[in-house]
């Protein structure tokens, strides 16, 4: 039994030595943080990701795209919780939201996403990174719509009202 133990810590520690190496760490510095919260809301001030509202946007509809060397690529990682890059979610009982990982592949400290609400209904959102790697300006539609303040930020919260 004793043999077991000390087997299973070496091999333990082995693998921890030889699991990390490069820029890929698990345990990077370079953490880039790009959480982004949307409230969605019509002139009414209608919730736009209530389900039971007949103009809602609808989940299957929604696709994100990272854009790379001018080349957008659509977000799909069947591997995580979240494969589309974005989940929607009941902040209470009659409002929702949607939680979007924003392309986190950085050109001189810039990155776009772009989210395609519908197939006539898009968006596009640049970030520009500061040298903590935390998104230090947003622009939707080229509109700067969020600059940050405190470096505690984490999340950025946003409400879009949207035509339908």
């Amino acid at each position: 039994m004793k043999k077991i133990i000390i087997l299973s810590l070496l091999f333990s520690t082995v693998f921890l030595l030889f699991s990390c190496k490069g820029e890929d760490c698990c345990m990077s510095k370079d953490l880039i943080r790009t959480n982004l919260v949307l409230s969605l809301v019509d002139k009414h001030q209608n919730d736009l990701l209530y389900p039971a509202y007949e103009h809602a946007y609808k989940a299957e509809n929604i696709h994100l795209y990272y854009v790379n060397d001018h080349i957008p690529t659509k977000v799909y990682n069947p591997n995580s919780d979240y494969p589309k890059g974005f989940f929607i979610f009941t902040k209470n009982q009659n409002e929702f939201g949607i939680q979007i990982s924003l392309n986190n592949q950085k050109t001189n400290n810039k990155s776009r996403t772009i989210i395609n609400w519908s197939q006539t209904i898009i968006d596009t959102i640049d970030v520009e990174f500061n040298t903590s790697n935390e998104i230090q300006k947003l622009w939707i539609n080229n509109k700067e719509s969020w600059k940050r303040t405190n470096s505690n930020e984490n999340i950025i919260y946003l409400t879009l009202i949207k035509e339908k």
